[in-house]
């Protein structure tokens, strides 16, 4: 005979089981992932349920709902605009999430700089080890979430090189922890170079969106200080690290 707590465990299964049968998966511009229930669905907006409340998304806030395009544009849709605005408002959920993750990689190279150069100068080693293996964890989860976002189709090239970046100087930090100068030096540069080619890319992009003239202006100065990284990187280091 069924027990009470047996009872209660079955419900609570079938709770459960109820909740999520019909959830559905929305992708947001972000990239961030979303399995709920829509309980409304317009051409402007839906509603989900979150936990018994409804919650509105816009449609310039989702990208997907079950791997498809959440809504079709129309000519006389009034959210949708064409040209540069309308491509710049699109994409800018994804863009303001990829700056964000650069914003923390560089506060983590920051941080680990400064704390590493203290721990040196006091001669404490095996705080410098953790030190390094604190900022690889950090890289790690960071490239994690750069590959969890979902990019835009026009900029899938550009993803690929931003992730790129990161694995290379998450490689250039494991070879300093291993005590691999070479290596390290290798990657670090390889990192720089191949965050030139994710500017050069952007730049091509926003260019053949119809973008204001100032910004290439601006992809040219990002391009030129991480040339200016790269010469003081190299000049710091031996003649066979540096090649």
């Amino acid at each position: 005979m069924p027990t009470v707590k047996n009872i209660f465990a079955v419900a609570l299964c079938s709770f459960f089981i109820c909740s999520f049968a019909f959830a559905e998966t929305i992708t947001l511009t972000s990239g961030q992932k979303i399995e709920t229930k829509i309980i409304e669905r317009t051409d402007k907006y839906i509603k989900v349920d979150f936990q018994g409340i409804p919650l509105t998304y816009y449609r310039d806030e989702i990208e997907y709902i079950d791997g498809e395009k959440a809504f079709l544009p129309e000519d006389n849709d009034e959210n949708v605009v064409a040209g540069w605005e309308g491509w710049s408002r699109s994409v800018s959920g994804y863009l303001d999430a990829v700056a964000r993750l650069i914003d923390e990689s560089e506060t983590i190279a920051e941080q680990s700089n400064s704390e590493l150069n203290e721990a040196m100068k006091k001669g404490e080693r095996e705080t410098g080890q953790k030190i390094i293996e604190k900022t690889g964890s950090k890289l790690a989860l960071l490239i994690d979430e750069m590959k969890a976002l979902v990019p835009p189709k026009d900029l899938e090239e550009y993803h690929k090189k931003i992730i790129e970046t990161h694995e290379y100087r998450k490689k250039a930090n494991d070879a300093f922890l291993s005590g691999d100068s070479d290596a390290a030096s290798k990657y670090s540069l390889m990192s720089l170079t191949v965050a030139i080619q994710g500017t050069e890319e952007l730049k091509r992009v926003y260019a053949e969106k119809g973008a204001p003239s100032e910004s290439a202006g601006y992809f040219d100065n990002v391009i030129v200080d991480y040339k200016i990284q790269m010469n003081e990187f190299s000049d710091q280091q031996p003649p066979e690290a540096a090649q």
